[in-house]
């Protein structure tokens, strides 16, 4: 039994939201889930409901909360006892497999780094998040955790991206591409040159060059490096983008008679663009490069997002993805 431990008093949305994407998840085969908040709060929502198996689903009571407003690196000392730290222990010690939190990112990061610690050879842990195309996905990293990324930490996302695409798709040598501002290699800044350098002379991955960002969405590469900076930028975009489509076709369907028909038998089809645009079908993002799965979903997350998030969370640790990376960094 896969056990993952859910973070429910952080994000924007209220517990209840949050434990009933637990309690979904929790159906899944395998899935164990341990959530994470007020004890009493928690005990309440639960006697809300009736169908789910009451030996996959435990509480571990966490004293306080992060808010999205606070400092990650002085609010994870002065409040070892909150949610998205007890989260965290969880997993450093054992109790848990992985865990998700919606909460601040940055907290969630810092938990991790407290808890888990860096996998040995790793500078520094990146945030990866597959970007949607017409067959599968593009991995995009990093995604947030650091801004002011060096040649050598880039360098070393374009590993760590390779490996987990090679892990988790079955792709034998992923192509490996570097965000820039145009294919050109004499095109980006002082970081884009240095970094095309180092992955060029890398013999481990298949590196392809730079792309643009209108390629972030196609099959021309697997995965695609940048910094943190640049990365969640991308992210938001695009998250901003792919919202404003899905609310865009729905309000056209509705100016007549005639396009709510059409959409009466499209229907299959905006259920199939939903599920590739739409943040919430993938749960959340995942945080390389610690001693476990620590899924960082977003702030304003809802049940489904949060059982999404939970089941992305089985599938990497039923591939032993933190096996593979660390065997890698040992050699």
């Amino acid at each position: 039994m896969i056990k993952i431990a859910v973070d429910v008093m952080s994000g924007d949305n209220s517990p209840h939201i949050l434990i009933n994407g637990a309690v979904r998840a929790s159906r899944e085969k395998d899935i164990h889930v341990i959530i994470v908040g007020n004890r009493s709060l928690i005990k309440d929502e639960l006697l809300k409901h009736q169908e789910f198996d009451h030996s996959k689903v435990s509480i571990c009571h966490a004293d306080d909360v992060i808010e999205m407003h606070e400092s990650p690196a002085k609010t994870c000392k002065s409040k070892p006892n909150s949610s998205v730290m007890v989260s965290a222990r969880l997993v450093a010690n054992g109790e848990a497999n992985a865990y998700v939190s919606p909460g601040n990112s940055g907290a969630t990061m810092t938990a991790s780094l407290l808890n888990l610690k860096r996998i040995k050879g790793i500078k520094r842990p990146a945030i990866a998040t597959p970007m949607p195309r017409l067959n599968g996905s593009t991995l995009l990293l990093d995604a947030g955790a650091n801004m002011d990324s060096k040649p050598e930490h880039l360098l070393q996302q374009a590993i760590i991206g390779s490996i987990y695409v090679s892990k988790m798709s079955k792709i034998k040598k992923p192509k490996v591409a570097l965000l820039s501002i145009g294919e050109e290699s004499v095109k980006g800044n002082d970081l884009v040159f240095d970094t095309y350098k180092l992955l060029k002379k890398e013999k481990t991955i298949n590196f392809i060059g730079n792309v643009e960002g209108k390629d972030l969405n196609t099959d021309k590469c697997d995965v695609v490096i940048c910094d943190g900076f640049v990365g969640n930028v991308v992210l938001k975009v695009s998250e901003g983008v792919a919202s404003v489509v899905i609310k865009f076709f729905k309000q056209e369907i509705k100016k007549s008679i005639v396009r709510r028909l059409v959409a009466f038998f499209l229907l299959p089809v905006f259920a199939a663009l939903k599920s590739k645009v739409d943040a919430k079908e993938h749960g959340g993002a995942l945080l390389l490069g610690t001693n476990g799965i620590t899924i960082i979903s977003h702030g304003n997350a809802d049940d489904t997002a949060i059982c999404n998030a939970i089941k992305f969370a089985a599938v990497c640790v039923g591939n032993d993805l933190n096996l593979e990376l660390k065997g890698y960094f040992k050699r």
